[in-house]
């Protein structure tokens, strides 16, 4: 994550700021040192800055997962809080012990962070709260099952399963439009209407009824799900498409996208 590679440069600058002061045997609170002295501050701020970043992400997860790592990055913050404020009171190695604390208490945060989670930016329980109940169960557990195949490297997998999320919550959207514009059909009957249809095909049936569905781009994802879904489970003969996690997270967002975009809270 690119928070952790800017937290770990922030800790090499304060390593270089203290091995300076080191070598000039003076007090933090000496005037002809303040360049330095706002140096480490700064460094301190910018870690900060990246952990407050690293909390609000962490905050959206379930908190079963994120508890811990939270409680961390409060932890750290609160350290950093204390140093910037009494920073021109403490001696060079106390000071050095304090970054110390820091160093250990991010370790701690990198060894408990739910990565996977938080690369995927899935606020679940927002997406779940704006579903109809029917779906709710069915959807949830695809998510869990993405979140799985995605920490696995699994990304094939991981995307066959937000199709399936897109195929139930595109198909539940249709069956309401078409139950609103003509109640009189039979609930059977408007399922025969997409059954083994796939996300693009579905889709289509959605706009032809005036369904309009926003995200940019979706009809290629669309062809993006159906090329790796196909391959993965039929034999085609012909070579397997090998997604990495940059499309297998374009995936996962454009599912969050197209539900929030056909279920407005």
């Amino acid at each position: 994550m690119d928070e952790f590679q800017i937290m770990h440069e922030c800790l090499s600058d304060l390593d270089r700021s203290l091995s300076l002061l080191s070598k000039k045997k003076t007090g933090l609170h000496d005037k002809r040192i303040t360049a330095r002295i706002k140096a480490i501050k700064d460094s301190l701020l910018l870690l900060k800055t990246n952990l407050v970043q690293v909390n609000r992400k962490l905050k959206v997860i379930d908190p079963k997962y994120s508890r811990h790592s939270i409680e961390l990055t409060e932890d750290i913050c609160d350290e950093i809080d204390y140093i910037h404020t009494n920073i021109e009171s403490m001696s060079v190695d106390l000071l050095r012990e304090r970054v110390d604390l820091i160093r250990r208490v991010l370790a701690s945060l990198e060894g408990s962070i739910p990565k996977t989670l938080l690369e995927l930016q899935v606020d679940v329980p927002d997406l779940l709260g704006r579903l109809p109940s029917p779906l709710r169960a069915e959807v949830a557990q695809d998510f869990v099952e993405v979140q799985r195949c995605y920490e696995a490297g699994a990304y094939r997998a991981a995307i066959s399963f937000c199709g399936r999320i897109l195929e139930v919550v595109l198909g539940r959207k249709y069956f309401e439009e078409r139950r609103k514009s003509q109640p009189s059909l039979d609930g059977s009957q408007i399922e025969g209407e997409i059954a083994g249809l796939t996300i693009g095909q579905i889709l289509k049936r959605c706009k032809e009824i005036g369904l309009q569905i926003t995200y940019p781009g979706l009809d290629d994802y669309a062809n993006l799900i159906n090329r790796t879904r196909v391959p993965a489970i039929h034999h085609k003969g012909a070579p397997l498409f090998l997604p990495g996690p940059n499309a297998a997270r374009g995936v996962v967002e454009l599912t969050v996208e197209v539900i929030k975009d056909l279920y407005v809270p």
